[in-house]
């Protein structure tokens, strides 16, 4: 028998989760963070949104997202094994 989970409660807007949008119509709820990041000394935010993976199934590196009114670019898609995939993100959308 698979695992599945339930992340509706985890995944809830009216407490901290907020939503994403895309090309297409696509969107999706997650948790954002703008953690800090640190690299060769060089300190600054790494844009991390966190969301179901069924959710994000079609959406591809390089695509433009929004959320709350600032645009990202997904750099990478870090499924984790659990039903939640990580989208790490650079500020500013790309062309498409």
């Amino acid at each position: 028998m698979a695992f599945t989970e339930d992340f509706t409660e985890y995944l809830n807007t009216s407490d901290f989760a907020v939503t994403a949008t895309w090309a297409g119509g696509g969107s999706a709820v997650g948790i954002f963070d703008l953690a800090y990041s640190e690299d060769l000394n060089v300190a600054g935010n790494l844009p991390l949104f966190a969301t179901s993976a069924s959710s994000t199934s079609s959406l591809s590196v390089g695509t433009s997202i929004t959320i709350a009114a600032q645009s990202y670019t997904v750099a990478e898609k870090k499924p984790d094994g659990t039903g939640m995939t990580i989208l790490v993100l650079q500020i500013g959308a790309t062309e498409e």
